[in-house]
């Protein structure tokens, strides 16, 4: 490639759209939860560096999908105690499934990968 020029390759760095961006940002604010939890939203905005309004947004996308509790208050240093927020491992479930030869394995994991439900079955080849 021609020195100056930008192309496709693989060490290209490309700038992200908003849409990439607030999913990013909501992974961040998830994982900060997830690690540190339980948390206010202002230990939230310290942990990620994002802006109390973007923590504000993405908490409330997470408590309307279930991803994240409120589970009580929090100490105040003045002011209105702060809610605290926990990840909510049961929101949503895992399934997964192999199949070799006539032996069927599933199972089902909470998103903290605690297994909730195994099964191993014969299955009959249908000719």
């Amino acid at each position: 490639m021609a020195p100056g020029r930008r192309g496709q390759g693989m060490g290209e760095v490309r700038p992200l759209n908003a849409g990439t961006m607030r999913l990013a940002n909501r992974r961040l604010v998830l994982a900060a939860i997830r690690r540190h939890g339980p948390v206010s939203r202002a230990e939230l905005g310290h942990l990620t560096g994002l802006s109390q309004p973007a923590i504000t947004g993405i908490v409330r996308e997470l408590l309307r999908e279930g991803l994240v509790r409120e589970v009580g208050v929090g100490q105040s240093s003045g002011g209105r105690p702060p809610i605290l927020l926990v990840f909510n491992p049961t929101a949503q479930y895992v399934l997964a499934a192999t199949l070799e030869g006539d032996a069927l394995q599933a199972g089902v994991a909470d998103l903290s990968g605690q297994v909730v439900a195994e099964e191993s079955l014969r299955v009959a080849a249908a000719l």
